[in-house]
């Protein structure tokens, strides 16, 4: 009796000695899941870069400054009507948050660079819009007259070739709107006289 009572008191030890020892049950509340919420931001065309490619000057247009009745016939059209076909490298700098959009448009041929913000479209599409450019650019007229296109706005539109994964922005327009502006040797204010939109295209830009 006496060595059974010996081996419960035993058992019962080396019971205490493993709950002592073994792991800890006590229960973790989880934390703040880390997952996202939606699919949605990860969906969206990736833009984030540099973009480069030719644009072709395809059209040039009367504008809509404050001369309205003026066309692309005048001496600051002419400068682009005499050119219309050229091509010249661009490069187009994004920065993306979300659909949001940033971007910078800089050309090798005339030096102008433009700042952008717009959008990219759920179907591929991107869209921006500019209300500053670098320094206006300057013609001289056969005639000897000096004129300043000062800019007025532009605007981008493209296609992306994927939903996500981006490797070429597609199908491009780009318009810049300009008032062109007699400079007067005399000094004088600038004789605000016509309006102009210079339209160009591009194929394909892709990234640098």
């Amino acid at each position: 009796m006496k060595k059974r009572a010996n081996s419960c008191v035993g058992l019962f030890a080396m019971a205490v000695a493993a709950t002592s020892c073994g792991p800890n049950l006590t229960a973790v509340l989880p934390g703040p899941s880390t997952a996202p919420t939606t699919l949605a931001p990860l969906l969206v065309p990736q833009l984030e870069g540099v973009w480069g490619g030719e644009m072709t000057l395809s059209s040039v247009a009367g504008g809509t400054g404050p001369a309205r009745t003026a066309g692309a016939a005048a001496c600051g059209g002419n400068a682009f009507i005499n050119v219309l076909g050229e091509a010249n490298f661009n490069s187009l700098s994004i920065t993306q948050d979300g659909r949001e959009l940033e971007a910078r448009l800089a050309s090798a041929g005339t030096g102008l660079a433009c700042t952008y913000t717009g959008q990219v479209g759920s179907n591929g599409t991107l869209a921006l819009d500019a209300d500053s450019c670098s320094s206006p650019l300057t013609l001289r007229c056969p005639n000897g007259d000096v004129v300043s296109l000062e800019f007025v706005g532009s605007t981008i539109t493209a296609t992306t070739d994927a939903p996500v994964r981006v490797s070429s922005l597609n199908n491009g327009r780009v318009a810049f709107t300009y008032n062109v502006e007699e400079v007067r040797d005399e000094g004088g204010p600038p004789n605000n006289f016509q309006g102009v939109v210079v339209h160009h295209s591009f194929t394909s830009l892709t990234r640098r």
